[in-house]
């Protein structure tokens, strides 16, 4: 037999046996049920009838409904019992050195209260009544004093500490940080300008050349395998440590020589899909015209490429991971770019996370062949465009870059930067100096009818911060202030230039 989990037991209960004539009930034992004894022996009747048996009546004990208590509740009163139990002590304990006080004083002759005058039948007793009404008085005034006093005290301790905690918080940080003064221009050795660096670097002669000329060796001997594979439909995706752009110029120099191809500085600060879309129409599909947008653009190069175009076109971008080409909008021509019939992609990338540009579409678009192309050469040309701390700057570079942004601007465009070029001048020598608001700058442009509206403004300032030529930044008011990043020594030389030609 199996075994069950619960096991429950009930009586048995005999049938009950039906007649024609009815049904039996079952017969009550013989035994008759034993009344319980009462202290009191019972009297017969037959002897005495006058007397009343009495038998006591056991009354039906009711259970009363009892209220249980849940557990933590028990718990939390009996906190509060013991902390009650315990200031009733402290209580007891005060009043008991208080009624010890003033017995001292009554037996020492001390007291407060005058005695009263002794009287014929009672005097002891009258002053015996007053000395015990003076120290119950006493006795309850100690009480309850010492009472509120301990409760105060305890709710003085719980009170939390948090709003003190927050104000100490904000009156440590609230203060201004304080700046050092120690800056490169206090050095007593100068800082040496970018001719003067490159020319001692140019000095320092190069640590593992065998090694380096060895592995460089090494990448050129692939460079049929690369012809052979952009012919079948591959792009070519160069990385690793060291600058790529000599290996990329030799391959040109030898595999190239007899093709169209075109070379893209990615690393250059002014660089745009447009000017690389540019260069193709104009230069390889000698196109005469303007296009509405990049899409317009790049369906032209594709119809050409694939129905007229006999002869392909290599397309080489070093650092196609370079600060103007990471866009979403530029790496999407980019790709769609690289799907065009008779035109190759080989780039080069530096940044550590520059695959972290494309998508799963875009990777599909580009078909990249990844080759690790290590050469340990130093980024000479690719850091030439970047600024550094310890390099005084010359401003040339900057100053021929301003020149050649303004003969694309028009007229009233000229006017509106020379606004502002004369305003930062006039307000070098102020300190505080962070740049013209922009109510002032369309105000002087109002006065000078050079735009009708600030939306005109604002357009305009658009296009100056395409081309970084101006920047804002907000004051202490929360007003939007527009300056040129350049020096003093850079803005005056253009201003002379201009007035020259």
């Amino acid at each position: 037999m199996s075994q069950k989990a619960l096991e429950v037991s009930t009586p048995k209960t005999t049938p009950l046996k039906q007649s024609g004539k009815g049904i039996r009930t079952p017969k009550s034992s013989t035994k008759s049920q034993k009344t319980p004894k009462s202290g009191k022996k019972s009297t017969d009747c037959t002897e005495n009838k006058d007397t009343v048996i009495s038998t006591p009546r056991t009354k039906r004990q009711v259970r009363k409904l009892e209220i249980t208590t849940p557990y933590r509740l028990k718990k939390r009163n009996a906190a509060v019992a013991t902390e009650e139990q315990s200031s009733s002590d402290s209580d007891v304990s005060s009043d008991d050195e208080i009624n010890s006080e003033t017995s001292s004083r009554a037996e020492d002759g001390s007291t407060d209260i005058p005695a009263a005058p002794p009287t014929e039948g009672g005097s002891t007793a009258q002053s015996s009544s007053v000395k015990s009404i003076t120290n119950g008085v006493a006795t309850g005034k100690s009480v309850s004093s010492n009472g509120a006093r301990s409760s105060k005290s305890r709710r003085s301790r719980a009170e939390p500490t948090i709003h003190h905690q927050a104000e100490d918080y904000f009156v440590e940080h609230g203060q201004q940080p304080v700046t050092s003064d120690h800056t490169l221009s206090r050095l007593d050795t100068p800082r040496l300008d970018q001719e003067a660096v490159a020319a001692m670097l140019h000095d320092i002669p190069t640590a593992y050349s065998h090694e380096r000329q060895s592995l460089y060796e090494e990448h050129i001997e692939l460079f049929h395998r690369w012809m052979f594979q952009l012919h079948n439909g591959f792009n070519l995706l160069l990385h690793g440590l060291g600058s790529k752009r000599q290996l990329l110029e030799t391959f040109c120099k030898s595999m190239l020589s007899e093709f169209t191809h075109v070379v893209v500085n990615g690393y250059f600060p002014s660089i745009t899909v447009k000017n690389i879309l540019n260069t193709i129409t104009d230069e390889v599909l000698d196109h005469k015209g303007n296009f509405r947008s990049p899409m317009d653009q790049l369906d032209f190069i594709k119809e050409n490429m694939e129905t007229q175009a006999d002869e392909d076109v290599f397309l080489i971008l070093h650092n196609i991971d370079g600060p103007m080409l990471r866009s979403e909008k530029a790496q999407s021509v980019l790709s769609l770019l690289a799907q065009v019939r008779g035109l190759y992609i080989i780039a080069s990338i530096d940044h550590i996370n520059a695959p972290l540009m494309w998508d799963q579409t875009k990777v599909s678009r580009f078909n990249w062949l990844w080759y690790d192309t290590t050469t340990y050469l130093p980024y000479v040309e690719e850091t030439s465009y970047e600024n550094s701390l310890l390099v005084q700057q010359s401003g040339a570079l900057a100053l021929s870059s301003l020149t050649n942004v303004m003969q694309s601007l028009t007229p009233n465009a000229k006017k509106i930067f020379m606004i502002v070029v004369q305003y930062q001048l006039d307000s070098q020598d102020n300190p505080a100096y962070i740049g013209i608001s922009f109510q002032d700058l369309y105000q002087k442009c109002r006065e000078a009818f050079l735009v009708n509206s600030d939306l005109t403004l604002k357009a305009q300032l658009t296009e100056f911060r395409d081309h970084k030529l101006i920047k804002s930044r907000k004051g202490i008011d929360g007003i939007e202030h527009l300056f040129i990043p350049l020096d003093a020594a850079t803005l005056t030389d253009f201003t002379e230039q201009l007035e020259e030609s």
